[in-house]
């Protein structure tokens, strides 16, 4: 019996590198897109600092296009809490835009939910149109290189074992490439 198992591990990997992004990309629903450049932007955080977009090249960004009044967007925020807390030591980022809100009721639903990603407000919504975020939650992920790579448009279950090998993919796959 251990001998077939030994066989079955060498014809059927269990490794990130049997699974190609095309097939992680389609287990978690995300629109793959060919390196397209990220729309720059500068939103203050909750803290009232600007940030930038550029701000984060050389990490894989998380892009979340989201509100506190969208039911989706509420049901995702945990899993992509426990996605940050896997990831956050990593060159990973996840920022999510509040598309709209007052900065008063983002920051309480932000506390209320211990959600300790940062979160940037989009008061007048500017970021959109170069977006094209025709429904929310939207997510977009950008590689190191500030391109983007996939869409994912509705909630996900970002904690889901498809997601983390998805990201330990994108993580490992560039630091390969730079080796």
């Amino acid at each position: 019996m251990q001998k077939f198992l030994i066989f079955l591990f060498f014809i059927f990997p269990l490794s990130l590198k049997s699974e190609s992004l095309k097939t992680l990309y389609k287990k978690m629903g995300i629109i793959p897109i060919e390196k397209k450049e990220a729309p720059q932007f500068e939103l203050e955080d909750l803290s009232g600092n600007k940030v930038s977009l550029k701000d984060y090249k050389g990490k894989i960004v998380f892009l979340n296009f989201w509100a506190s009044w969208c039911p989706a967007c509420r049901i995702e925020m945990p899993s992509m809490e426990k996605l940050w807390q896997k990831f956050k030591d990593k060159d990973f980022v996840i920022v999510a835009v509040d598309l709209g809100e007052p900065k008063e009721k983002v920051l309480s639903f932000i506390k209320q939910n211990k959600l300790t990603f940062p979160v940037l407000l989009d008061k007048k919504q500017k970021t959109m149109r170069p977006y094209q975020i025709t429904a929310i939650p939207t997510t977009y992920i950008i590689d190191r290189d500030g391109k983007i790579i996939g869409k994912a448009i509705g909630a996900r279950e970002w904690d889901k074992e498809e997601s983390i090998k998805l990201f330990e993919f994108l993580l490992k796959d560039k630091k390969e490439k730079k080796s």
